[in-house]
């Protein structure tokens, strides 16, 4: 018998150019979190604009689809303010939550309740990434910049580095000569708050070692990751427009940085995955009414917290493995 190969996963890991956008992380948590369960939906019969406040659906399953009831049409959460059977029109309250009123495709299935939806999936994966370029977790994407050395000056602008970057990883400096070989400056400090009439930027780096004359400083800067903001953003080359904190003077003619490095992706998936289930234990203790119809006996109190356990613990490793990562990379960064 001839076995023919097969692709049983696609070489990107993903469904877009390089596998690794913003969608792809949202359809991957929710994969995962949903574990197979399937959610009662509908779907749009005509194509809606971002203001459309009425519009029909397929009649497929109207389960749920009553007043009160939020419906999530790809990253949109909408609040349901009549349902009518005889035409199939639903009528609602656009941009619900905090999403973004967007104009969807006809054939959009509109999910019904949804249990995670996929805007708050985005949100929660950019609060994680928020946390992991915390100095605690020490992780942040990697800027390089390159300054002339004038032997007159000690402290130079870093108007080219996003202003909240955590610190400076290494300094070389190169020579004049052919052997190519980058020296290295162990001895720096960084101002904040500097005087922005000799620093525009309000920060600078003091080098208390010099360089070579005419010749170009090379500065490994750990800044913040940018978040991510449509679904097409690339984790690994993110469009600069992202970052909340850009360079006081313009990235210039930059258009995407260098954000996440590939072994990094997962992070930021088993971290939305722990915020999006932690809050389901708050919810089943409400007094005023029970949304769980899982029997106590069945599904314990403190159940659904635990299950998030072994993947604060699993979140917890990737982060030190990367963490030493890191250090491997740059392993004589020294400032004082």
């Amino acid at each position: 018998m001839t076995v023919t190969s097969q692709t049983v996963v696609p070489a990107d890991y993903g469904n877009s150019a390089d596998g690794f956008t913003f969608g792809d992380a949202i359809e991957k948590v929710y994969r995962r979190v949903m574990a197979g369960q399937r959610e009662a939906s509908v779907a749009l019969t005509n194509d809606i604009t971002a203001d459309q406040e009425a519009f029909v659906v397929t009649a497929a399953s109207i389960t749920g689809l009553v007043p009160g009831a939020i419906i999530a049409v790809d990253y949109e959460l909408m609040y349901v303010l009549s349902y009518s059977q005889a035409n199939n029109t639903v009528s609602v309250e656009r941009a619900f939550r905090g999403s973004v009123a967007q104009a969807h495709a006809a054939a959009t299935q509109a999910i019904i309740n949804p249990k995670y939806s996929r805007f708050d999936i985005g949100v929660a994966i950019n609060d994680d990434i928020k946390s992991l370029s915390s100095p605690s977790n020490g992780l942040g994407r990697i800027n390089n910049i390159m300054i002339t050395y004038n032997p007159v000056y000690q402290a130079y602008d870093l108007g080219d580095v996003s202003y909240n970057f955590s610190e400076i990883l290494a300094i070389n400096f190169k020579t004049p000569w052919p052997d190519r070989r980058p020296r290295p400056i162990k001895n720096w400090r960084v101002v904040r708050n500097a005087n922005e009439g000799y620093f525009p930027s309000g920060q600078a780096v003091v080098l208390n070692e010099g360089g070579y004359p005419g010749m170009p400083i090379e500065l490994d800067i750990l800044s913040p990751y940018i978040p991510m903001v449509s679904n097409t953003d690339s984790f690994l080359n993110t469009p600069v427009t992202n970052d909340p904190y850009p360079p006081y003077n313009g990235y210039g003619t930059q258009v995407y940085d260098s954000n996440f490095v590939v072994e990094q992706t997962d992070i930021p998936i088993l971290g939305a995955m722990i915020q999006l289930t932690l809050p389901r234990e708050i919810s089943r203790n409400f007094l005023e009414s029970q949304p769980d119809p899982r029997k106590a006996a069945e599904v314990p109190a403190g159940a659904v917290s635990a299950s998030a356990a072994a993947l604060i613990l699993q979140r917890e490793r990737r982060i030190g493995e990367e963490g030493d990562r890191m250090r491997r990379w740059y392993p004589q960064r020294r400032s004082w």
